[in-house]
């Protein structure tokens, strides 16, 4: 059974991030959706934990989210993708428009 709320689509975009703790931490996202992604980092948030978020888009374009970490992945194996999943607050247009002219 399917959980997501909408579909998700492979697309590789750096990342910076930021937390309450102002530190600022990278990564690149696996996927996207409309509501959300899901960004491989070694320095994964905890769940509930609000970010800021800068996603980089192909046109150079650098795109300001406000974001929520839903549910985060931490493992010791290479083989499985460390990260968060992240549900973004509001988007704003701009990434509403790049998603859909993915789709």
């Amino acid at each position: 059974m399917e959980r997501r709320r909408s579909r998700r689509i492979i697309k590789r975009l750096e990342a910076t991030f930021t937390s309450e703790g102002g530190v600022i931490n990278w990564g690149i996202t696996s996927n996207l959706s409309r509501e959300g992604l899901f960004i491989r980092t070694l320095k994964g948030l905890l769940p509930n934990n609000r970010l800021e978020l800068k996603l980089y888009l192909p046109s150079g374009e650098a795109l300001n989210l406000h974001a929520i970490v839903r549910r985060t992945v931490k493992t010791q194996f290479q083989s499985i993708k460390n990260g968060m999943g992240i549900e973004l607050i509001t988007p704003p247009p701009q990434y509403t428009e790049f998603v859909q002219s993915i789709y």
